[in-house]
């Protein structure tokens, strides 16, 4: 006895084509699903990002505003004018001329600048006449300029 082969049936060309089509349309189902959580997961780190840096700007912006900033001060003492940027202190540091290595104290009441040599020793001192206080702009061109 022979065992009967299952005839089997050819596709035509357009049952071929909606097969493929629905092979292709169910590919197409999956990847979007798959594609969902993946776009999720970027855009929740996209803007993890975006909250950082914008963090890191509003404490950069707020140090700017807090932070003192140089001044440029035109004083004078016998008919001799002088210009240098004045940096105030803050928490422990002192206040600064940029171009002097003496210790500064500014007298704003009374309009007077003093360069000591030393901060225990206040006779050695030299008074200055403050004429002029001017703001950041002016000490930057100052800076670059001369």
């Amino acid at each position: 006895m022979s065992i009967k082969i299952k005839q089997q049936k050819l596709l035509s060309a357009t049952e071929l084509k909606k097969q493929q089509q629905a092979k292709k349309l169910k590919q197409s189902a999956d990847q979007i699903k798959s594609d969902v959580p993946k776009l999720s997961q970027q855009t929740s780190s996209k803007s993890k990002l975006a909250l950082l840096k914008l963090l890191f700007l509003a404490l950069v912006t707020v140090i700017g505003f807090l932070s003192p900033k140089p001044s440029l001060i035109i004083y004078e003492k016998s008919g001799l004018v002088a210009k240098s940027i004045y940096w105030p202190g803050i928490f422990n540091l002192e206040q600064v001329i940029l171009d002097s290595n003496l210790k500064v104290t500014l007298d704003n009441k009374e309009e007077n600048i003093f360069f000591c040599h030393s901060k225990s020793n206040i006779s050695g001192c030299q008074k200055y006449r403050i004429i002029k206080k001017e703001g950041v702009l002016s000490a930057l061109t100052h800076l670059t300029l001369d």
